[in-house]
Order: C-alpha cells, then structure tokens, then sequence
C-alpha cells in the first residue's frame, strides 16, 4: 500500500486481501473526486484511507500491539519496525501525503499508561524537516528522542518513494 498509495484498482485488491486475512469488513465509496475505504474489525473502526486530487490520507487506529501489524500487512513494515523497537504503540497513526505542498506527514497520538507514548508529529518537506512531540524523555528504558530521530529518518525515506529526489542540503 505505501508504494501503490494513489492506484484505486491496487488499493482495493490491497484492503480486500487484509480485510479478509484479519477478518475485517471493508467499505469503499467514491464522491466526486474523493475516494474513500473503511474497515471495520471486532465491532471497532480500525483504518481509513482518504484520496483525493490534493492529498491521500492513511489512518489506522491501534487499540492494541496486535493491530499494529496492519502496517506490516500494507505495506509500512519500516514503521511497524520502528514502533515495535521503541516499544511504542500509539492510539491512532496517520500518514498523509500532500501532493500541492509535497509534504508528509506521520502523526502519532500518544497514549498513557505503560509503556507511555508523546503525541507525535514528523513533518517532511522538500527543503524542510522536523519533528515534534508532546515531551522528550531519555532514561535507562526510554528514549523519545530516538524514536523521534528514527522517524525523521522513516519520513525522508517515505517522501523519496512518493515524490522522487531531495535536494542535497536537506539531511
């Protein structure tokens, strides 16, 4: 999915194969210039994916470990890698694509409890790159800054797959 993220016919075939491996109710429904996919699994909202002309929008919503292997199964191993690393597991994950500003975002929301995680916002441009968080903590068993380094890194790696070549200077 991360390769064929704007390829309606790819995508379908995509979320068809997940919904029926994790036994999940699939929707797809087409207005105007947007398209739009819902599953539905164990009575919960689990992923929305929007697209359209200016932007495509992929959100998973993670109420536990197990559902973060979604982003295995569509194609985001990189960040399933990351986040299982870090031992973090986020309420919700978003990647969005915006094809006018040739940006990419990965927006992480935090959860509380243990292991804890900050709200999380990666922001990649073609010139421009940052990351941000809630709170940055390093300790014997955390570390928010690596995590927040390691996504910088994801996102770079992200925005040269959707949009070509960076220039030299952005590191």
């Amino acid at each position: 999915m991360a390769k064929g993220l704007t390829r309606e016919d790819k995508l379908e075939n995509i979320i068809k194969t997940l919904a029926k491996e994790i036994g999940a109710k699939v929707s797809f429904s087409k207005n105007d210039d947007v398209y739009l996919v819902s599953l539905d699994f164990q009575q919960k909202h689990l992923l929305d994916l929007r697209i359209t002309r200016h932007t495509h929008e992929f959100c998973l919503e993670c109420s536990d470990v197990n559902l973060l292997k979604v982003l295995n199964l569509v194609g985001f191993n990189d960040l399933y890698e990351i986040l299982t690393k870090h031992d973090a597991l986020p309420m919700k994950v978003v990647i969005s694509k915006s094809i006018a500003s040739r940006s990419l975002y990965i927006l992480l929301a935090g959860r509380e409890g243990i292991p804890s995680l900050p709200n999380i916002r990666v922001a990649i441009r073609e010139a421009e790159e940052s990351a941000t968080s809630s709170y940055c903590r390093i300790s014997r068993d955390e570390n928010t800054c690596a995590l927040l380094s390691d996504l910088i890194s994801l996102g770079r790696e992200l925005w040269k797959e959707f949009f070509g070549t960076m220039h030299e200077n952005t590191h």
